[in-house]
Order: structure tokens, then sequence, then C-alpha cells
């Protein structure tokens, strides 16, 4: 059985998602955004370990504790083009004090299924909050960082981010077929069925 355990980290209370297997002593964390001893110990309560950091992109509320967790042995994913901003000096224009860069371990493309900690994730390219964005999506769950919230959508007036870009991207999340529990990067979980009905940006150009 899969399990998404949600917790928020960080000065902007960024949500990091704890995936596992629960047949497994392993997990993987998406979007670790600070706060790594509240990640440290919401693993040790479940009694595992994490194997990989899997970024939806690389703004430093969703990456902040990448360093602590590669220090303890996970691989560090992220799309190619948000590589830079795990070790620039004011990612996405914030000057950050305490801010610990990270360097990447796998660079993703979008179109990857990969195989970690038991679990099938399949990585979808979803570009417009910025160049590098992806969601993953693991069963019935798409994790998509700061591209779509609960009845609202990414902010797209950052480096590299783009209305066109990200109006097609959740129009193309959305249109994946069922409904799946989406697990955004701020605020509470919502649905694809619920955002098809609700949501301005999938809305958009529709009525």
């Amino acid at each position: 059985m899969i399990q998404t355990l949600t917790i928020e980290v960080g000065p902007l209370q960024a949500n990091c998602h704890i995936v596992r297997d629960t047949s497994r002593s392993d997990c993987v964390v998406i979007d670790a955004g600070g706060d790594s001893d509240k990640i440290f110990s919401a693993m040790d309560n479940l009694g595992i370990e994490c194997a990989a950091v899997l970024l939806t992109h690389g703004h430093f509320d969703h990456m902040g504790a990448a360093y602590a967790l590669k220090e303890r042995g996970a691989k560090v994913y992220i799309h190619r083009d948000d590589e830079y901003m795990l070790s620039a000096a004011s990612p996405c224009g914030f000057n950050i004090g305490g801010f610990n860069k990270v360097s990447a371990d796998v660079l993703l493309s979008g179109g990857e299924e990969l195989d970690l900690a038991g679990l099938k994730i399949k990585v979808y390219h979803t570009p417009g909050h910025s160049k590098g964005s992806v969601t993953y999506c693991i069963e019935g769950g798409l994790y998509c960082g700061d591209l779509l919230f609960k009845e609202s959508f990414g902010r797209y007036d950052f480096e590299g981010g783009d209305f066109e870009q990200l109006k097609n991207s959740v129009d193309a999340m959305l249109s994946l077929n069922g409904n799946y529990i989406i697990y955004s990067g701020h605020g509470p979980s919502t649905s694809s069925d619920y955002e098809r009905a609700r949501n301005p940006m999938y809305l958009y150009g529709r009525i």
C-alpha cells in the first residue's frame, strides 16, 4: 500500500511529501523544503530512511533540506533546467540567509519512469512556474509542486515562469485519464475531478 505523509516545512510553509510503500523501510521525499529535523523526525517515527529526494522545481522553499537528506545517503533528483538553482546565490531572486546549496545526483528531462523505494514513478515535465518544473505520478497521486493549487495555480512571474506554458501544463495534467489525488506544493490536496470543474487556469478559454 502506498502512504503519503505531508508536512509543512520552511519559512513559506511548503508541503513536503514523504511517500512510501508500507511494506518497505525506505521512502522518497518530494520537495524537502526545509526544517530537516521535522522531516527526520517524521521518518524516524515511521522507521524509514530516505532513498531519494525528488524536487518538483528548484525554488528555495522546496529544496532547503535536500542537503541534509543527501548527507544521510539520499540521491537528489531535479529537472536539468532547474539544476542551476540548487547552487544559485539568490534562488528565484530571493536573498536567503543560511541557504544550504546542494548538488544534483540525477538530472531529469521528463518522460522517465523511475523505480525508487519500491515505487513506480512517472515523471512529467510541466513547465510554467519554472522552466524545469515537473510533476511526479505515483499510482493514483500527482505531486505537482507549485504548478497547481486547490482552485488556483502557481505564479509565473519568477525567472523562468511563463503563462502559456503554465496553462498548457495544467491542461496536460488535468487531461490525464482518471481522478488523481493532487498533492500541491502549498495548501491542501485536491483532485483532478475537482479542479476540472473549478480551477480558473483549466477553465480559462473554456467558458
